[in-house]
């Protein structure tokens, strides 16, 4: 939660920072684990290019994530204790017609 809040109020900034990529190659995929669980973050740029998209899914007890250069939560449910995300995800969504 630290990560997003953090991203969404001073920015999240991608390999890449003007032209036509700039959103495509932004984003990341980063694995956090402690020795009691596991979580997947994903994180690009909003659209303005002041502030951050971001979520978070818990990975379950006995499970494992395979993330290979692509974002993989494909649907998130933010009223589940095993997903977090920014406060701006569904507005930024809807802006965009998605």
């Amino acid at each position: 939660l630290t990560m997003g809040q953090l991203a969404e109020t001073y920015g999240y900034y991608g390999a890449v920072y003007e032209g036509h990529y700039k959103y495509a190659e932004a984003g990341e995929a980063i694995p956090v684990a402690d020795t009691t669980e596991a979580w997947l973050f994903h994180i690009t740029p909003d659209d303005t290019g002041r502030s951050a998209i971001w979520c978070a899914q818990r990975i379950p007890e006995k499970h494992v994530a395979v993330v290979a250069n692509s974002f993989v939560i494909k649907e998130v449910d933010p009223d589940h204790e095993d997903f977090l995300c920014s406060s701006n995800i569904y507005r930024i969504a809807e802006n965009h017609g998605l």
